[in-house]
């Protein structure tokens, strides 16, 4: 299998400090050469189940196919939380990108992570992610204050209270064009708005609310990154940069606009981005970092019921649903009704993974031969059975499309040749009527001097 560029070994360290017993199996495996298939039935026994789905809802044959639909070498990124260093730029990871990454703009799943400018993609140091703790934990104390006491019509605070609570709001401006908060303002505490992580208006005051929980999963997962012993503060491995991102994964029946909204920085809007990742990104920016975001398609649905799929598996891959080492907080595919996408609107997704990329065919071709080989029970022989047919689906398209093009470029050439049958017919006429001009005039002639000698 052909390497990612940095390679980067699945050995727990200061660059990688989240990487569990069972990420290092699937990362062998994938190194090793096994298949898609085995990969699977590994991926579903493993521990990074629990945290984001129901095993019923991961293991069905629709994701098993879905996962061969993914490079190996992008899987194995994502299972170790690498896409910063592998795929933070377009332009500095070209090769990464132009060989192991889809098109966006299908429908699929997509994974989005932040990352320090002029650190080819790493991440914060340990050191730097106690900053960022401490930020969130401050943050935490002033949404607090919001729901216990402010909009109980409390506004006068001491001094360490004022501070957190106006923290939220500094916070919050990080992201906005235009600041709310005016800390000049002698009457800014009868205004303070509310928090994005506060519990909502028509919550019960004083109780606990959802985004509460959440910033505190989100703490925890940050605590979780803090691996090296920390009792000698001069230790260099403190100011390591760490490889490792947390990741957000989702979902859309057009990537391109969804990634777009989900960017942070001056590649997008960050319009409908998850409340845990824009407040990373804020607080972080408020410490004094200089935060950039990069979203990747992870797998493009070619079926209507794969979209939702698709986000279960990328997140099922990625831990990345809290308090695992991700942003996710709702359960993956549950985007909730909408209006089925008609199928002839997936037709240039099927061209894409079917015929312009080889994973999907590859994968498949390991995973037959590997089934041919053993000694299969019925049930292996049935998976057999529809991955062969699926194959023979995609050799089908392919040679369809092949005939497609060969059909046009025919019509081309008959075209081409018409129009020079047509044009050699015009000329011959104009000739004709040349010479039919020209013999009328003789004839004229001819009589013109058979009047003249009759006179």
């Amino acid at each position: 299998m052909a390497a990612l560029d940095p390679e980067i070994p699945a050995i727990q360290s200061a660059q990688l400090p989240v990487i569990t017993p069972d990420v290092i199996d699937l990362v062998k495996m994938i190194d090793d050469g096994q298949s898609c298939n085995n990969i699977f039935r590994q991926l579903c026994a493993s521990s990074l189940v629990a945290n984001a789905a129901s095993l019923s809802d991961l293991d069905t044959d629709g994701n098993r196919l879905l996962l061969h639909s993914m490079p190996l070498p992008l899987m194995r990124s994502l299972l170790m939380g690498t896409l910063g260093p592998h795929f933070y730029s377009k332009d500095a990871k070209r090769d990464n990108w132009t060989k192991y990454v889809y098109n966006d703009n299908h429908p699929g799943a997509y994974a989005a992570f932040l990352y320090i400018h002029h650190r080819r993609g790493a991440f914060l140091s340990q050191r730097e992610t106690r900053q960022l703790i401490a930020a969130l934990k401050k943050y935490s104390a002033g949404v607090k204050l919001y729901d216990d006491d402010y909009r109980e019509g409390i506004r006068v605070f001491h001094r360490a209270d004022q501070e957190a609570l106006e923290f939220t709001q500094v916070i919050d401006d990080e992201l906005r064009q235009i600041a709310h908060w005016d800390p000049a303002d002698p009457r800014r505490y009868n205004s303070v708005e509310r928090p994005r992580f506060a519990t909502a208006e028509t919550d019960r005051i004083g109780a606990a609310s959802t985004a509460d929980l959440n910033i505190n999963a989100l703490i925890s997962m940050f605590e979780s990154r803090c691996t090296i012993d920390e009792s000698d503060p001069n230790n260099p491995d403190l100011d390591v940069f760490q490889l490792q991102s947390p990741i957000m994964v989702g979902n859309s029946n057009y990537m391109r606009r969804s990634l777009t909204n989900h960017l942070i920085d001056d590649h997008g809007s960050g319009s409908s981005t998850s409340k845990v990742f824009a407040l990373t990104k804020s607080c972080l920016s408020h410490l004094g970092f200089e935060v950039k975001s990069t979203a990747i398609p992870l797998f493009v649905a070619w079926e209507d019921d794969q979209i939702d799929p698709a986000e279960v598996l990328g997140t099922v891959l990625a831990d990345s649903r809290l308090p695992g080492h991700g942003y996710n907080v709702k359960i993956p595919g549950t985007r909730g009704s909408r209006t089925p996408t008609p199928s002839p609107a997936f037709d240039p997704a099927r061209e894409h993974v079917f015929y312009w990329k080889a994973f999907l065919k590859n994968n498949l071709e390991q995973s037959l031969d590997e089934l041919r080989n053993e000694a299969v029970a019925e049930k292996k022989a049935d998976l057999a059975k529809k991955l062969t047919s699926l194959r023979r689906d995609i050799d089908e398209f392919r040679c369809l499309f092949d005939e497609l093009k060969d059909a046009k470029r025919r019509l081309e050439d008959a075209r081409t040749e018409l129009r020079e049958t047509v044009e050699a017919a015009e000329a011959q006429v104009e000739r004709m009527q040349q010479a039919c001009a020209d013999a009328d005039k003789v004839i004229a002639e001819q009589n013109e001097m058979i009047r003249f000698f009759e006179d």
